[in-house]
């Protein structure tokens, strides 16, 4: 039976609750929600092999060493200039540290939204000045 399409970007309402719509989906469905556990950051969770797998993703500020972006937690490496991007780039074939591609369904918006924006901008910057 094919999966029902679902949209990656999945910000509103309690992120552990949109983990749950991974449940029955195949290897690669993924979503992206704020993370619990850090105001700056969002929760990359993907399905593999009948697993969910969470992987942090941070917003950078522009700094003598990052550019201004989004970096997986586990490869603060390779900066993208946005969620898309860092989803094209996963979405590509399988690349470390995920363990399959991301597949995309339903594509969101191509503009975060604003409250969100200025959330995670603000928290990252008191972070950056507070521990500079």
């Amino acid at each position: 039976r094919a999966e029902d399409p679902l949209s990656w970007w999945q910000f509103e309402g309690e992120p552990d609750a949109a983990r749950a719509l991974l449940d029955t989906r195949g290897d690669g469905a993924f979503i992206i929600t704020m993370a619990p556990e850090s105001p700056a950051a969002y929760r990359l969770s993907y399905r593999f092999r009948g697993k969910t797998y969470d992987e942090l993703i941070v917003r950078t500020l522009e700094r003598k060493m990052f550019e201004q972006g989004f970096q997986l937690m586990n490869l603060n490496t390779k900066t993208f200039v946005n969620l898309h991007t860092l989803v094209a780039y996963f979405s590509e074939r399988p690349q470390a540290p995920l363990l399959c591609a991301l597949r995309v369904t339903i594509d969101p918006p191509r503009q975060e939204p604003p409250a969100l924006a200025q959330r995670a901008l603000r928290t990252a910057s008191n972070f950056m000045s507070t521990n500079a």
